[in-house]
């Protein structure tokens, strides 16, 4: 495939490297210095044999990570654009001037260990039907963090990990996932080509792989995670911005309608272990097919016309997104101020229930007062019947005339209309 014409960038630092690499690593990258590091960990590995070129996108980057860049300037090809073409947008930039037969996605602030190009390499050349094969990420501390994602039928996704699955022991085979992330990432140069590269629609940042991967699929690749393979990589503090929270929901929106058909026989996203051990299993037992078709010239020049991107367009792009962003707040507050309105409502009314059980509490108290004064007359009234009929009972055994005269003197008398 020839060199595409890559109009944002305006210069590039090229290493030393004279044959054709194997694989090529690229970085995009803007303002993180822990750059200097990852570059570190890659000048320290050789990875038996397996010769590789080290591509950073300098995505409009700051002065910093200019000066890191060209710190590395013997080691590295520095490709910049003036503005910043988000994280696929990166991606394809560096693929498109890269050299080597496979393409690696590498972030910054990730750290590779001896050996983590070479068993990519080795699983993608045992297996030509691979058209993505991610590494094991875990932590400083070696816990496993990303085995791979799994994909709900409403297009969340979730890491593929269960609970007693943060040892790198529990992952010892090559098996099929739904998708992995730029963390470590090979990706065969036939099947980017086959699929028109990555979508930069999904702008600047979130679904663009999760996107590229059912693509993949879609097209007959295999994805896979290949846990010898591993890469360290700090757990990325969750974000409070708004900005990305909208983005991750309209790119979502946009990536499920997109993917409505492959997303049916998905499983309901639930918080259940088995649910997620469910999908897991019906990740992994995805078909490995046979090695598809090589890209056709319609792919070709759809990726073509996706690698010439002028600054003015990607700067009204991001213009676009964030006027989209500007409806959703507004569209959010609305809906909050709605729904503040609406708790307002519910405490005013829990606050008249609570004034109308306080009466009814009130009521039920005098009730209660009332009707133990009528139990105390009732028993009264019950003590002196027992006693008049007891009295009676006597009189009548012993035959006392007297004593029933005088027991019987209140009803005469009120048979009669006199009081006694």
């Amino acid at each position: 495939m020839r060199r595409h014409r890559l109009l944002c960038v305006s210069k590039r630092h090229y290493s030393p490297l004279k044959e054709i690499p194997r694989a090529s690593i690229v970085i995009p990258t803007m303002r993180n210095v822990a750059l200097r590091t990852c570059l570190d960990s890659l000048r320290a590995i050789d990875d038996d044999g397996v010769t590789f070129e080290v591509l950073v996108v300098l995505n409009d980057a700051s002065a910093e990570i200019e000066l890191i860049a060209a710190d590395f300037r013997d080691a590295i090809t520095s490709i910049r654009s003036p503005v910043n073409l988000g994280v696929s947008g990166g991606f394809n930039l560096g693929f498109g001037a890269a050299r080597g037969e496979y393409l690696i996605q590498l972030q910054d602030d990730a750290i590779v260990e001896p050996g983590w190009l070479k068993h990519l390499v080795e699983r993608a050349d045992s297996t030509p039907s691979a058209g993505a094969i991610g590494s094991l990420v875990v932590d400083e501390n070696h816990s496993v963090i990303d085995p791979g994602h799994i994909v709900w039928r409403d297009g969340i996704t979730q890491r593929g990990i269960l609970a007693d699955g943060c040892e790198p022991e529990h992952y010892s085979e090559c098996s099929p996932i739904d998708y992995h992330g730029s963390v470590g990432t090979l990706i065969r140069r036939e099947a980017w080509q086959s699929v028109s590269g990555l979508d930069d629609s999904y702008f600047p940042a979130y679904y663009g792989d999760v996107d590229f991967c059912l693509r993949l699929r879609e097209r007959g690749w295999s994805i896979l995670l290949e846990p010898k393979s591993r890469v360290i990589h700090s757990e990325s503090k969750t974000s409070t911005s708004l900005y990305v929270s909208f983005l991750i929901q309209h790119h979502c929106k946009t990536f499920s309608a997109r993917h409505a058909d492959a997303l049916a026989g998905r499983g309901v996203r639930s918080t259940d272990p088995k649910d997620l051990e469910r999908e897991i299993n019906r990740a992994k037992n995805q078909p490995i097919h046979a090695t598809p078709a090589p890209p056709t010239a319609k792919e070709l020049a759809a990726l073509e016309a996706r690698l010439v991107r002028e600054p003015a367009d990607v700067l009204r792009r991001d213009q676009d997104m964030r006027t989209l962003f500007s409806s959703w707040l507004e569209e959010t507050i609305h809906h909050l101020e709605s729904e503040n309105q609406r708790l307002d409502e519910l405490l005013l009314t829990t606050h008249q229930a609570n004034q109308r059980l306080d009466e009814l509490l009130h009521s039920t108290h005098q009730a209660n007062q009332h009707l133990g004064e009528q139990l105390t007359t009732l028993e009264k009234a019950y003590g002196a019947n027992q006693h008049w009929a007891a009295e009676l009972e006597t009189a009548l055994l012993e035959r006392q005339p007297s004593r029933l005269h005088r027991l019987f003197k209140p009803f005469r008398a009120l048979l009669t209309g006199r009081r006694t």
